[in-house]
């Protein structure tokens, strides 16, 4: 039977990526999969100093003199990824100060990928969709099963971090006839709106 590592040889498939510059955090985080887990010359090249692993019975062992930690997550909408928010982001925080890791699940895909999306929603202070588009913008494989995007959104407003939703045209132009703006610059889907009595704002 052909195994996953076969398949991944065969396809020289990217097994992880580079979500954040050890110019943003003392250590580089990578997001990646199963293979990059198991990929212990990549990962002493890469001078890695911890794997965080979110997936249940792969049975992986990093090169040695690397911290490991297990979360026994599974893919499915169902789960409650949420329940490991906090202890992945001590994790993280605690060893990207010390150098380059690497979050990984099976595809490097869903689960993990939701938990480095909640990563940077925290320590950036970031909304969700901003995010999510970070982390699509460097691994465009991406993609967390909708109740983790779910449980995302939740904390997101539990984090008390800001949402600007972007309006359609109509919508802004009935909120500077409402709000009887001094000037108004409207570009696109992009509007600024001045008002006499308050500052100004953007919304996108």
């Amino acid at each position: 039977m052909r195994t996953f590592v076969d398949f991944m040889e065969k396809y020289k498939v990217v097994c992880a990526n580079v979500i954040l510059e050890n110019t943003l955090t003392s250590g580089t985080l990578y997001l990646g999969d199963f293979y990059a887990a198991l990929d212990k010359k990549w990962q002493q090249k890469h001078q890695l100093v911890a794997v965080l692993t979110v997936a249940k019975d792969l049975n992986i062992e990093p090169a040695q003199g690397i911290a490991h930690k297990v979360i026994d997550a599974i893919d499915d909408p169902s789960y409650d990824l949420s329940q490991h928010f906090d202890e992945c982001y001590e994790f993280m925080s605690i060893w990207l100060k010390r150098g380059p890791i690497l979050v990984h699940c099976a595809a490097g895909v869903s689960r993990s990928a939701a938990i480095v999306i909640y990563f940077i929603m925290r320590f950036f202070k970031w909304s969700y969709i901003k995010s999510y588009q970070h982390v699509k913008a460097k691994r465009s494989v991406i993609c967390p099963n909708e109740g983790f995007i779910r449980q995302l959104k939740k904390h997101e407003k539990l984090l008390g971090l800001v949402v600007f939703r972007e309006s359609t045209l109509e919508e802004e132009q009935k909120r500077q006839t409402q709000s009887k703006p001094s000037r108004g610059v409207i570009r696109g889907r992009s509007v600024v709106i001045r008002t006499q009595k308050q500052p100004m704002t953007r919304f996108k």
